[in-house]
């Protein structure tokens, strides 16, 4: 498709399609991430459902579920902000990687602060 219009092909930071193997060595596969917290967390692997080996990204998937979307969005960063730094196994790679949770959370958090209902 792209071959015949490549006009329409937009190369995305990596923050746009954060997978858990990036936890493995952060700073080299994606520093975006750390910066600007990731864009969109992608559930490779189950990762949305295995808390055992995934559990920073199970927590996240399993709040977003149940988020009311009605509520405001502080509801959902406060919650997270609690719940994730005991999202821990000694598989998880993510658990590993200091300043995690808050990137995970980053763009609530900016979001949240520039007032913008999802």
């Amino acid at each position: 498709m792209f071959n015949q219009a490549p006009e329409h092909f937009y190369e995305l930071e990596c923050n746009w399609n954060f997978r858990w193997p990036a936890c493995w060595n952060f700073s080299i596969r994606c520093p975006e991430i750390m910066e600007r917290g990731p864009y969109l967390v992608h559930g490779i692997g189950a990762s949305f459902l295995n808390g055992a080996r995934h559990p920073k990204i199970a927590t996240l998937a399993e709040q977003w579920d149940a988020w009311d979307m009605s509520q405001p969005l502080e509801t959902l960063t406060n919650i997270l902000t609690e719940i994730l730094p005991t999202a821990v196994s000694k598989y998880g790679h993510c658990s590993k990687v200091e300043g995690f949770d808050e990137a995970l959370i980053k763009q609530l958090v900016l979001l949240n602060s520039e007032n913008i209902s999802l």
